[in-house]
């Protein structure tokens, strides 16, 4: 495929993408009104697990749900092909794929999906989100208890391309996943360490 030179580009894309190299991803598609890149990394705030991420950035006129589910569809069925990473899912992977819409008007059914809270997948993360011409944005927020190590990371990608302009530059530390990762070599430490310690200190004693 040949890549449109950057004049081709609307300016707000032509961000995006060099966001998204900015954040250490790969170009693998791109067009005058689209770009797909993706990023494999592991993540040690997250259980020392290895992240598969697929952002697709569109400049569209309008979004619908319906626009939203096509695209949504066509994207879960390319993910293991765009995915550079030969890790199984579910084995110290993850895989987050989101899309985000640059429309200059989006439809309430478009704007209730983005922000409505994704389904739960195995293994998997999928959002989308709209940012339309007069600066509103449709997104979801919150943070679901069964991903809570790993939103971080996509809405932080989310974030960035929603608004490649704002201060928050730096991706966040996933504070859920710090804390068990630390208890988890907290306990490991005892269990090698203070274990034969208190066996030792029992035989002295008796």
């Amino acid at each position: 495929m040949m890549a449109p030179v950057a004049s081709q580009r609307p300016p707000e894309l032509e961000q995006r993408r060099a966001e998204l190299e900015r954040m250490g991803f790969k170009i693998v598609y791109e067009d005058s009104q689209s770009v797909i890149g993706t990023r494999a990394k592991w993540h040690w705030d997250c259980f020392f697990v290895k992240l598969t991420t697929v952002a697709w950035v569109k400049r569209v006129p309008e979004v619908s749900a319906q626009t939203m589910e096509a695209d949504k569809q066509w994207l879960k069925a390319n993910a293991a092909r765009l995915d550079p990473s030969a890790l199984p899912i579910g084995f110290q992977k993850g895989r987050c794929a989101a899309i985000v819409y640059l429309a200059d008007r989006a439809w309430d059914d478009a704007k209730a999906r983005a922000g409505a809270t994704p389904a739960m997948e195995f293994g998997a993360i999928f959002l989308t989100a709209i940012r339309e011409s007069t600066g509103e944005v449709h997104a979801f927020t919150g943070t679901p208890l069964w991903g809570a190590a790993l939103y971080p990371k996509i809405k932080f990608v989310v974030r960035r391309l929603l608004d490649p302009m704002s201060p928050d530059a730096k991706e966040p530390l996933s504070m859920v996943g710090a804390i068990m990762v630390v208890i988890l070599g907290l306990m490991l430490v005892f269990c090698f360490c203070g274990l034969p310690l208190l066996v030792v200190l029992g035989s002295l004693l008796g």
